[in-house]
């Protein structure tokens, strides 16, 4: 996956972030995909949406290729 500037962090701290208001680039602070948290506050739509394209596309291989099985 490319890099991006969303970080990757505990559902504890994405909690936090949702609660106390904080300012975001986009319409999202915080995003879950597939019991991962990641802190989107620093991306703009372009690259959040670049994002989850990437999230969606690693979790694609990984399932096709036995990696994953989906639930």
């Amino acid at each position: 996956m490319r890099y991006h500037k969303a970080a990757e962090i505990s559902p504890l701290e994405a909690r936090f972030i949702i609660d106390h208001n904080t300012t975001s680039r986009s319409a999202c602070v915080v995003i879950e995909h597939y019991d991962q948290w990641f802190d989107v506050r620093c991306m703009t739509e372009q690259e959040l949406a670049s994002f989850l394209d990437d999230l969606r596309r690693t979790r694609l291989v990984e399932e096709t290729s036995g990696i994953l099985t989906p639930h």
